[in-house]
């Protein structure tokens, strides 16, 4: 998957002033790297929807095929990262997000309240939106990076007028 650009934005008033030090980004982003993805380090923006939904926007058209925003998706009135990025989603995966939250659930009850956005944009990226916490990087890495080759090879396919498959 070398060949694969990912992205990773948090999203965290705190850890734009400086007030908190961002852990959940470096761990997401050493986690792409260690799966073998090119991820430059961690875009932090504030709770500001048209400073995160500009992030993904800058991040889809530099060419990234995962986008992970990490924050900003609970029920606080800060918490606006779903409505800043489910614009750029084409083609929503509730599948996906039914499997993040459901493994969450498996250590916080607190995972159903989060408002997890996850799909495939226009420019056939992943965008995943999820919970700024590091133990909800770590179970995003867990559960997401095994089923990476496979979704990346099934978008990168087209069926050709002859009803066969050719890569993109």
């Amino acid at each position: 998957m070398t060949d694969l650009a990912a992205t990773v934005v948090v999203v965290s008033d705190r850890c734009y002033r400086g007030a908190e030090t961002d852990r959940t980004g470096p761990k997401l982003v050493d986690g792409l790297r260690a799966a073998g993805l090119t991820c430059p380090d961690p875009v932090v923006v504030p709770d500001d929807l048209e400073l995160i939904r500009g992030a993904a926007t800058a991040a889809l058209a530099s060419g990234t095929r995962l986008l992970i925003a990490a924050g900003g998706t609970g029920v606080s009135p800060q918490d606006i990262t779903p409505e800043a990025v489910v614009p750029l989603v084409v083609t929503p995966l509730p599948g996906l997000a039914q499997l993040l939250i459901q493994v969450s659930l498996e250590q916080t009850p607190y995972a159903a309240l989060s408002r997890l956005v996850v799909g495939l944009t226009g420019e056939r990226a992943l965008l995943v939106a999820q919970p700024g916490s590091v133990n909800a990087a770590e179970t995003t890495l867990h559960h997401l990076v095994p089923l990476l080759p496979h979704l990346f090879e099934q978008l990168d396919r087209t069926e050709a007028p002859t009803g066969g498959y050719v890569e993109h």
